[in-house]
């Protein structure tokens, strides 16, 4: 009995070995291991992949194959940041591996940074002779690259409660979009305000400088000036880190006939999920008539269509030149605004907006205002 007891033990500690030996990070037989891992991620079980392969880079912090492995089961699993140090590693130890240029370029791709992307492509395709996945690669990322033209059409009513006109916009705008984040766009707006009619062009552009800065540049002008102001200027520039919150800093010239007002706008917002929160601060400052200070509060959505919508509340004082006034005035406002771009088709989008402004102009109150805006976008 003894003896079979002995036997027994012996047994279940063969049956148990592996077990402890894989609790403890390593394994018996590596290769066999290896096997599994890559058995589990083509068959879809990615964390039970990257549970063996973390086990085994333990083991061998610096083999290639695990390391290449477990970028891929990451990248299948939909977290190609995850990949993306693995990879990078694994490049390093084996310049030579192919395979690892192909799954970090893709990883790259997913993790939305298509010009490290384009890099390696042009790095693999001098060192493994034109690989066909590197050179379809390159050329879809050349067209992915390529400027997107659209036209937007839109016309915007503003009802006033001192039963005066309508006032209205209709605007006419180009805009060039990079898929590196650049945008340039044009646009031409005719407005009309108690019988007088302006016309404006504008130029805006957003522009990526760096990894974590974008700068916004907007210049507006009117021939005619009799309501709206002759030109302004504004330069903006937002600072991003990366858990998602961004501070945004900026300066305005807004200058009309008779005098000129300086906006400064800080703020801060929050990227969420598809979620943006953020709030705006501009201080204003008249050459004739003072400062003021406002507030404004947003919440925005995106979908996964990219469609659109926003909301916002502001609050509080600016200096302007109101309709009919001789000079720059001070206007107490409270507004609230809601906007958004539904896509249609792949060309076409509908572009809507709505809001309402309660008024006071030196302290007195002024005609409240409510608008609605309707557009057309279309995408070559």
């Amino acid at each position: 009995m003894k003896g079979n007891r002995t036997i027994a033990h012996l047994l279940l500690a063969c049956l148990l070995l592996p077990g402890i030996v894989t609790a403890a990070g390593r394994y018996a037989d590596p290769d066999a291991a290896y096997r599994d891992a890559r058995k589990a991620a083509v068959n879809g079980a990615y964390q039970q992949a990257i549970d063996t392969y973390t086990g085994l880079l333990q083991q061998h912090p610096d083999n290639p194959d695990y390391l290449l492995g477990a970028g891929q089961a990451y990248l299948w699993q939909g977290k190609p940041a995850a990949a993306i140090p693995l990879l990078v590693k694994g490049m390093a130890l084996a310049p030579d591996y192919e395979d690892i240029y192909r799954a970090l370029s893709q990883a790259y791709e997913n993790n939305r940074q298509p010009q490290q992307a384009a890099a390696l492509y042009k790095q693999a395709m001098a060192r493994f002779k034109q690989p066909d996945w590197a050179v379809q690669g390159l050329k879809q990322h050349q067209k992915a690259s390529r400027p997107v033209l659209s036209l937007k059409l839109s016309n915007r009513l503003e009802t006033l409660s001192n039963n005066k006109n309508d006032w209205r916009d209709t605007e006419v705008k180009a805009r060039l979009k990079f898929d590196d984040g650049r945008q340039f766009s044009i646009s031409y707006v005719n407005s009309a305000r108690f019988g007088l009619v302006d016309n404006t062009m504008a130029a805006e552009t957003y522009l990526p400088v760096g990894e974590h800065n974008t700068v916004y540049g907007e210049l507006r002008y009117s021939n005619s000036h009799h309501v709206l102001p002759e030109y302004s200027v504004h330069l903006q520039l937002t600072h991003s880190f990366s858990n998602g919150l961004g501070l945004i800093g900026g300066y305005k010239r807004i200058n009309y006939t008779e005098s000129g007002v300086h906006v400064i706008d800080l703020g801060a917002e929050y990227y969420f999920s598809n979620y943006r929160a953020a709030y705006t601060a501009y201080i204003s400052n008249s050459d004739t008539a003072g400062g003021a200070l406002s507030h404004q509060f947003q919440l925005g959505y995106t979908f996964p269509s990219m469609s659109n919508i926003q909301l916002a509340v502001a609050t509080g004082s600016e200096v302007e030149k109101t309709v009919n006034a001789s000079s720059i005035t001070r206007t107490d406002f409270t507004t609230i605004t809601f906007w958004g771009e539904t896509i249609l088709t792949p060309n076409w989008s509908f572009i809507y907006a709505a809001g309402y402004t309660a008024l006071k102009v030196n302290n007195f109150i002024s005609s409240d205002r409510r608008f609605f805006e309707l557009g057309l976008r279309y995408t070559f």
